[in-house]
């Protein structure tokens, strides 16, 4: 089954952003409904809330600001909903074990499921863009949304999931950390603009190169964990290297690792098939990789994509949804 929205976006900032919100009017709309509904405030603490990180973006990343602005005039919606919704993770007041993400430097490969819900899978958007610069960008997100999971022609990939721990609104929103990553000319670029995004984030951003390189952040809070990976690597929704309670979801959070880590382990080695396979994978019935849609704060929660990136190739592998015959695409940088 093929990504339900594919958009080629080119020209300066503010161009691909008419081009996103003219082009997919109609699901940006249905994105930023869906959220103002689940962020729970009425409109004017949503615009208030949305200045906020307007100005976070607007001082971090500037030309992010200008496509986001660009997606509102295309859309016709206002600048403040399709501000939010780049703030979603930050928004959204609930808290779920979402995701489960591979790292295997050593072969240059990079994989994740991306759990959230079912009533977003016709919506998921996968964005080709190419900077004024030449440099190219694969990205699969959400209408309005600039960036999230993705690689780029400067063979460095991004995945992302939730952290089980504090948040705040006073951090730079991770989907626009996402996209910077994803700007960048070189994993130690990469590296820096996340450090610059200082604190007051919740979640978890793996990065990798094609010259056999990886970091991981953990950001919970005002707490920071920067690691270097050599090796195989697994994560989940607990925080990995610092002690942060992770409550409810953390049996969840520890047996998907549990359960990844031996996958991997019994592999002869990290192939794209190995990847595929592990994050399809549902033998542990109380920590399923590839995960059913169960019932969710009155939604369902599931695995919406499964991506698996080949950074010596530039290649984005996915599967939508949970047919388990569908197969994955595949999409080059």
């Amino acid at each position: 089954m093929p990504v339900p929205h594919y958009l080629a976006l080119s020209g300066d900032a503010y161009q691909r952003g008419r081009t996103h919100g003219g082009e997919l009017r109609q699901q940006v709309t249905e994105c930023v409904d869906f959220y103002r509904e689940l962020f729970g405030c009425g409109e004017e603490e949503l615009a208030q809330r949305a200045v906020i990180f307007e100005r976070l973006i607007e001082a971090y990343a500037p030309q992010q600001a200008r496509e986001i602005r660009g997606i509102a005039a295309g859309s016709g919606l206002p600048e403040a909903h399709i501000f939010a919704i780049n703030a979603r993770s930050e928004l959204v007041p609930i808290e779920a074990a979402e995701c489960t993400v591979l790292s295997a430097p050593q072969a240059n490969l990079l994989g994740q499921t991306w759990d959230w819900c079912r009533q977003m899978e016709d919506l998921v958007t996968l964005l080709s863009i190419t900077l004024e610069s030449g440099h190219r960008i694969l990205t699969i997100t959400e209408p309005g949304i600039v960036g999230k999971i993705g690689l780029s022609s400067a063979g460095i990939g991004v995945c992302l999931n939730f952290l089980l721990a504090p948040r705040s609104e006073d951090g730079v929103p991770v989907h626009t950390m996402l996209r910077e990553v994803l700007e960048a000319d070189s994993l130690a670029t990469a590296q820096q603009r996340l450090q610059q995004a200082g604190v007051g984030h919740g979640g978890n951003i793996l990065l990798a190169a094609d010259s056999g390189e990886a970091v991981n952040f953990e950001f919970a809070g005002d707490q920071v964990d920067e690691r270097q990976l050599h090796e195989s690597f697994v994560h989940t929704n607990h925080c990995l290297f610092r002690e942060v309670p992770a409550g409810e979801f953390e049996e969840n959070s520890q047996g998907r690792l549990q359960h990844a880590e031996a996958l991997l382990a019994k592999a002869p080695g990290p192939t794209l098939q190995g990847f595929k396979d592990i994050l399809s994978d549902r033998q542990h019935p109380d920590a399923f990789i590839w995960v059913p849609y169960q019932p969710f704060y009155g939604l369902e929660l599931g695995t919406l994509c499964t991506v698996v990136m080949d950074l010596s190739r530039g290649e984005m592998h996915l599967r939508m949804g949970q047919d388990a015959a569908a197969g994955f695409e595949s999409y080059s940088v």
